[in-house]
Parts: structure tokens; C-alpha cells; sequence
């Protein structure tokens, strides 16, 4: 392989990696945040008029900033690797040892992450973030029947947040084994070439 079709699988699977550990970094943090807020208790006092679980609204406010910083990054990181993986399927042609399958494979994977992550940025995330801001809005205002009607919106969207999480954690971790083991499989290709290349002309003085 080349140094150029090297350099853009190298940052095909940065991109790949960076994305991963945003997704298990942000899980892992939200998971703690929200057990230690509850095993405190805490009282949020511009929500007085709201009598219980201050600690999902203190919780949902932190989180809603911490997963807008994981939507950011899975954007960024979402477009450097279908930019890059765009850029090797281009030169498929160009790059020895690049097996037809290995790329269908990419391609399926990269198409899940892909439809997993748009639907995580532009539905579901606006969706439940419009209605947590009504929830605050309803409990700050003491408005509980509403409140309650918002917090039980947004409480159905999150198993499936939570599901579209993990599963694209998931898929974007294979697309980076596919990647890995691409970048390697080319470069044993490539190494092998040279010695059979030098190997002919013996072969042909022996024969004769």
C-alpha cells in the first residue's frame, strides 16, 4: 500500500477509535452521574416547587451536556471515516491485496453505524431534548401533571437511546477491526510481492 492509501486508513481508523471511546466514555460517565445523584439526593432549589427526584433534574441537566458533547464528537467522527472509507473504496482498484468481501463487509457495517448515528443525532436526540426542556420548564413552574407528562415522554425514548448507543458502539468497534485487519492484510500482500518477484529469475536459471 501506498503512503497515501496508508495515511487515509490510518485516520479512517482514528476517526473509528476516537468515536468508539466517545460512545464508552460518555455511557460509563452517565452511569455514575446518575447512581451517585440518586444515592445523594440532592435538592435542586430553583425547583422547589417540584416535590420529588430533584436528582433526575440536576442528573438530566448535566447529562443533556454531556451526551450534546458525544453528539458533537460522533459527528465530527462520522464524517472523517465515511470521508475516508468513501477514499478507499475509490481507489479499490489501486490497492493490492483488497479483497471484494472485506469491502461489502466495510460497507454494510459503515451503512449500519451510519443509519444508527443519523437517527441518534437528527430525531432522536432533538425529540428528547425538547421534551426534557419541557419537563423543566413544567417543574419549575410547578406545573406537575405536565411535568409528569414530558418526564414520561422523554422516560420512553431513553431505552431506545440507550439501545442505539450501545449498538453503534458495537458496529463502529467491528468497522475498526475490518479496518485493522485490512491495512494489515495489504501490507503482508505487499511484502510478499517483492520476494516473488526475486524469486523468478532463479526459478527460470534453474530451468534452463
Amino acid at each position: 500500500m501506498s503512503k497515501a492509501p496508508r495515511i487515509t486508513e490510518l485516520l479512517h481508523l482514528f476517526a473509528l477509535s476516537l468515536w468508539f471511546g466517545c460512545l464508552a466514555m460518555t455511557s460509563a460517565a452517565a452511569a455514575v452521574l446518575f447512581s451517585t445523584l440518586k444515592e445523594l439526593d440532592p435538592v435542586a432549589p430553583g425547583f422547589m416547587k417540584y416535590p420529588q427526584d430533584h436528582w433526575v433534574i440536576i442528573g438530566g441537566s448535566v447529562g443533556a451536556r454531556l451526551f450534546g458533547v458525544c453528539d458533537t464528537v460522533q459527528l465530527f467522527c462520522a464524517g472523517i471515516a465515511l470521508a475516508t472509507f468513501g477514499i478507499t473504496l475509490a481507489r479499490t482498484q489501486k490497492i493490492p491485496g483488497v479483497k471484494p468481501w472485506g469491502l461489502l463487509a466495510r460497507s454494510v457495517i459503515m451503512s449500519i453505524a451510519m443509519g444508527l448515528v443519523s437517527y441518534q443525532l437528527f430525531i432522536l436526540a432533538p425529540r428528547m431534548n425538547a421534551e426534557l426542556v419541557q419537563f423543566w420548564s413544567a417543574a419549575q413552574a410547578g406545573d406537575f401533571e405536565i411535568a409528569q407528562s414530558h418526564r414520561a415522554m422523554f422516560d420512553k425514548d431513553h431505552p431506545i437511546a440507550s439501545t442505539v448507543m450501545g449498538v453503534t458502539a458495537v458496529t463502529v468497534l467491528i468497522a475498526w477491526f475490518f479496518g485493522a485487519f485490512a491495512l494489515s492484510s495489504t501490507g503482508r500482500s505487499e511484502s510478499i510481492a517483492p520476494q516473488k518477484q526475486l524469486q523468478d529469475p532463479e526459478l527460470l536459471g534453474k530451468a534452463r
